[in-house]
């Protein structure tokens, strides 16, 4: 239990006898589900705002997300070539 806490490894096992799962190598890998569920838990989550058009941006750097406008016309002249 030392590497998980009591609390992760008592709802590891309660998963997996719920689930008819008698093997360490199961309760290991639903223990270390539990604690990853526990990290993100504390982890902050990103500041979020609307950009416009309903595209949010967070505290990283979206330009690269939003893609350039083009003109149709531009599409037309590629397409008589």
């Amino acid at each position: 239990m030392g590497e998980y806490g009591e609390e992760i490894v008592g709802s590891a096992l309660d998963y997996c006898l719920d689930n008819g799962l008698y093997n360490a190598l199961y309760l290991k890998e639903a223990a270390s589900h539990y604690r990853e569920l526990k990290r993100r838990e504390k982890k902050p989550l990103p500041v979020v705002s609307v950009l416009h058009d309903g595209v949010q941006t967070s505290q990283y750097d979206t330009d690269a997300y939003i893609p350039e406008r083009s003109k149709i016309n531009r599409y037309d002249q590629i397409m008589e070539l």
